[in-house]
């Protein structure tokens, strides 16, 4: 995983948001969001909070992905809803692929198992519902 990808680099212009201060992965001097979840309970509310800022205030998201979280491809979604690109990094091919339209969030999602598709269009719809088609997945 390219934990240090952008430190490494020397980027500066990087923010990293958090839930309640909890920064998983920031390695680099960068400024913290801290975002306030809606309770403690450490669920996908208590992150979507999180990544629902970042898309909002991001020019441009960057994401780990391990080939099967929701949350990951919700967050990508919102961002393509606001033109905005996505560079998300594949944990189980090693690679990086960037996301532009809804078409490449789909080509990205065809190789998962149909019921990770099918939990991924749930969440989508919940929680991303700018993005959302009944066509998709």
């Amino acid at each position: 995983m390219p934990r240090g990808y952008l430190a490494e680099r020397g980027y500066r212009n990087v923010q990293i948001f958090c839930s309640a201060g909890d920064c998983r992965n920031n390695l680099g001097p960068w400024e913290v969001k801290s975002v306030k979840p809606p309770h403690d309970r450490r669920d996908f509310e208590f992150f979507t909070a999180k990544d629902a800022a970042m898309a909002e205030e991001a020019d441009v998201g960057f994401m780990l992905w391990d080939g099967q979280s929701s949350g990951t491809v919700v967050n990508a979604a919102r961002l393509i809803a606001a033109e905005k690109p996505v560079v998300v990094y594949i944990a189980p091919e090693k690679r990086f692929r960037t996301l532009k339209s809804q078409s490449d969030l789909e080509a990205l999602l065809s190789p998962c198992p149909s019921e990770i598709r099918q939990r991924i269009a749930r969440y989508v719809a919940d929680h991303a519902r700018d993005y959302a088609q009944p066509i998709m997945f």
